[in-house]
């Protein structure tokens, strides 16, 4: 027998890989995670999906047991009004008004509903994130800007800051609305 083929324990087995055999293991399983890390990011987006449906549904949730609570639906905005009947306005938006029937009775206390959103006593609850209004699958901006703008949609001045999130009402496309306290919801989705 030819003892300078490969080197052999006293068993008879070879004592390790041969450089080919490794790069062959190592190509192998590199395909196999080749393979399996699209399925995982596909595993991980459907999570995300199902947990954005979920939130739309508490939404929807919170949306009827206000209405059960209140007989009427939360209006798309609502804010101070001076003597001639003008909006002073900003004012609190439909979600400041669901918190308590979604499990955030607590920031809702925090909130005082009779200043005006930019006031000093609401500074800290205005920009509190709330997980239930922000889609897992989206990148926001935790805080956003507020700014009075002219009738061309320029900013003008900045009023506050506010939490970033998702799930978005529209409450008409004029302030006429506000004013008659006609302002009906529509759930926007971005």
């Amino acid at each position: 027998m030819n003892k300078l083929r490969t080197r052999q324990t006293t068993i008879g087995l070879p004592l390790g890989f041969t450089v080919i055999e490794l790069l062959v293991t190592i190509s192998i399983v590199a395909i196999l995670l080749g393979l399996l890390l699209p399925a995982v990011q596909q595993v991980r987006e459907s999570m995300r999906r199902t947990q954005c449906a979920n939130h739309l549904k508490q939404i929807g949730l919170g949306l009827q047991s206000y209405h059960t609570t209140h007989r009427t639906f939360p209006s798309g905005c609502f804010s101070r009004v001076d003597a001639s009947g003008d909006d002073l306005g900003p004012g609190w938006g439909w979600a400041t008004q669901l918190l308590p029937q979604l499990e955030h009775g607590s920031l809702y206390d925090q909130l005082n509903i009779n200043f005006s959103i930019e006031a000093a006593e609401n500074a800290k609850p205005r920009v509190t994130l709330v997980s239930t209004y922000i889609c897992p699958t989206d990148v926001i901006q935790n805080v956003v800007v507020v700014s009075k703008r002219d009738s061309l949609g320029n900013p003008l001045s900045v009023i506050c800051d506010v939490a970033g999130a998702n799930y978005t009402g529209c409450f008409g496309v004029s302030e006429r609305c506000i004013r008659r306290r006609t302002c009906l919801l529509r759930l926007v989705v971005h």
